[in-house]
């Protein structure tokens, strides 16, 4: 598989705000590529810091080309970064349709929508969050 499919991938490890947190900043970076505040990602930031710590985020940033500040307190793309990476990725992570799921819990139903590249994990804490299902039982 291409690198931008194998981050797409590893995004969609994450959970679902994480994933829509560096979708965004991405997004933010293509969208404005001479904006500098765009290209710098302080980890001090709850969210950043949060999603930055995550494993499979950090590899997909620094395989985009983002790199640590020399007082490592940022994450940074430089200048000179190829930005074709970040298309492919936001291209990658929204191809193909939202996959629809019936969820039954006894007389209760609902539909859960998860991304194609959602893992299992990702469907059992749709599930377990839905308030149309009810609290789930331990």
């Amino acid at each position: 598989a291409d690198a931008a499919a194998e981050v797409a991938a590893a995004v969609a490890g994450l959970s679902p705000e994480q994933a829509e947190l560096f979708r965004k900043l991405m997004q933010n970076v293509l969208n404005a590529p001479a904006e500098s505040k765009f290209r710098k990602l302080k980890l001090s930031n709850a969210k950043i810091g949060a999603l930055c710590a995550e494993p499979e985020a950090r590899r997909s940033l620094e395989a985009l080309g983002w790199r640590l500040s020399a007082d490592r307190e940022n994450l940074e793309l430089p200048n000179s970064a190829n930005l074709a990476g970040l298309e492919a990725v936001i291209k990658s992570a929204s191809a193909g349709e939202l996959v629809v799921i019936t969820v039954l819990r006894g007389p209760l139903r609902t539909k859960l929508e998860l991304h194609p590249l959602a893992r299992v994990a990702h469907l059992a804490l749709a599930v377990e969050q839905s308030a149309a299902l009810g609290k789930m039982p331990r």
